[in-house]
């Protein structure tokens, strides 16, 4: 088929032009309206920047901004950081700048860097030092230069600075970000190693919420606590802390149970001396956008350590288990992470703790195990094949949603969960890449803690956070007939909160 374009001449397509704007100016008037006029800053009051002023007034030494704006400031003789809002301009007279804040390690940007405007004369050359800083950019047309530190700025720099009488302003090299949300700073996040979350769509949920206030109890071989990326995040028991060495000071049955409680030893220390139970925390809740590591499902979460499995992977007795779940849900645990089965019986013992669980709303995410693969239908394992309601069993896929490396169970199994290759914390504070149902429960123990501390979602019980996390499965044929949803865990839905609060 020949098709032929219509031709005319230029004089018509101009008149026609003219006619159509003619017509489309009588139709439409369009009223823009006058953007805001904000002035420019007003030359600074001081010679110094605010967040400089207040370094020099609290004695210590810069050490950068938080990313929301507010200054960190390293005290030396105070053993911490304190954080002091300046966006509001120079502390008003009489007001005495203190420590509103106090945060072992906040998360903020590093800056090293002033930026030093000049009055008059010639610029210092770039390589020269300028109050104990390097000079390494110099721009005439600005006329300013910009000093590096080698670490925290400190008040006596600033003050040799500010007698320079050629120097008119400085301020920090302040950094800016993209419009979009941004992501945590994680390494492991931005190079793309943590494929799992954004299989979940764990950064969509971020933009509303990545932070949560519930405690998860991991029951499990332990878990290195003073891991750098999960320190922040293990549970400190303040009672024991503070309390008497040897005495069971909170009378919750665990003497000196700072960060947990270990079953098998019969102590207070759970230290994880296999990393098994070190690799479930970090998926749970890896410290995020700290700039170490990797990052967790959520960022900020509560983890209280329980240790019921040895060295050798050897799972404690029934009734250790029951005991551990019951001490678990008694410290305040709203979740619990069972990455471990037995296979062809049901405990009794197990089975009523769960249930006492269940009656105070708490929820048991269970792997559904895989060693070998089998039909969790016709040969069920425990405590993933409890049914009560607060019981979610989960299976592992791989990148592309096919089952890898787990049982399955059409009515038996609830809902997948990434469980290939799966990047996450090791003991000593290492990390490691890890295989298996295990470490897919361990996203479903995140997801849950990020759900339950997402607008709209505070007030449900373990058994409604569950049908939540059900409902908004990824549904795949890849999955059809191996579980409940025939879905994987996705996360998207948070990012748009709910119009309403669900009623419990």
């Amino acid at each position: 088929m020949e098709i032929k374009l219509a031709r005319r001449s230029a004089a018509m397509g101009l008149l026609a032009v003219l006619a159509c704007a003619a017509r489309a100016v009588a139709a439409l008037t369009i009223v823009i309206p006058a953007r805001p006029k904000y002035p420019p800053p007003a030359p600074p009051a001081d010679r110094l920047s605010p967040e400089l002023v207040a370094t020099v007034k609290l004695h210590g030494k810069f050490d950068g901004l938080t990313v929301d704006g507010d200054t960190v400031i390293l005290l030396p003789n105070r053993l911490g950081l304190t954080t002091v809002n300046t966006r509001l301009g120079p502390t008003p007279p009489g007001v005495v700048l203190g420590p509103p804040t106090v945060n072992p390690d906040p998360p903020r940007d590093e800056i090293h860097d002033l930026v030093v405007f000049y009055d008059h004369g010639a610029l210092p050359p770039v390589g020269s030092v300028v109050a104990r800083m390097q000079v390494v950019d110099h721009y005439k047309a600005g006329g300013w230069v910009v000093l590096r530190a080698s670490r925290a700025i400190d008040a006596g720099q600033l003050l040799d600075l500010e007698d320079n009488p050629d120097m008119r302003f400085a301020q920090p090299n302040y950094r800016y970000r993209l419009a979009a949300s941004p992501p945590p700073n994680d390494p492991s996040y931005l190079n793309d190693s943590l494929t799992g979350l954004a299989q979940i769509h764990a950064p969509d949920a971020w933009k509303t919420t990545h932070d949560s206030s519930i405690r998860v109890a991991i029951l499990d071989t332990g878990i290195d606590y003073t891991h750098p990326d999960l320190v922040q995040n293990v549970w400190t028991n303040d009672a024991e802390l503070n309390g008497d060495p040897g005495v069971d000071d909170d009378c919750n049955g665990c003497v000196d149970d700072i960060h947990g409680c270990d079953f098998l030893d019969g102590d207070g220390d759970p230290w994880d001396t296999n990393g098994h139970g070190t690799s479930v925390a970090g998926i749970i809740a890896e410290t995020g956008n700290n700039a170490v590591g990797g990052v967790g499902v959520a960022w900020k979460v509560t983890l209280i350590a329980v240790r019921i499995i040895n060295s050798n992977t050897t799972v404690g007795s029934g009734q250790q288990i029951a005991k551990a779940m019951d001490y678990a849900v008694n410290n305040g645990a709203k979740v619990m992470n069972v990455s471990w089965y037995g296979r062809g019986w049901s405990d009794y013992g197990v089975s009523d703790a769960v249930s006492r669980a269940e009656a105070k709303g708490v929820l048991l995410v269970a792997a559904a195990g895989g060693n070998p693969p089998h039909d969790l239908d016709a040969s069920p394992e425990y405590p993933s094949c409890f049914t009560q309601s607060n019981v979610v069993a989960v299976l592992g896929v791989g990148a592309d949603d096919s089952l890898s490396a787990s049982s399955w169970g059409a009515t038996s199994v609830d809902l997948g969960a990434p469980g290939q290759s799966v990047l996450t914390t090791d003991t000593l504070g290492k990390y490691i890449a890890q295989t298996g149902t295990s470490f897919a429960t361990a996203f479903v123990s995140g997801a849950a803690a990020l759900v339950w501390g997402s607008p709209g979602y505070g007030t449900l019980t373990g058994q409604q956070i569950r049908d939540v996390l059900l409902s908004h499965v990824f549904r795949t044929p890849k999955l059809t007939g191996l579980c409940a949803t025939s879905g994987r865990l996705d996360l998207g839905f948070l990012a748009t909160p709910p119009p309403t609060e669900p009623t419990p």
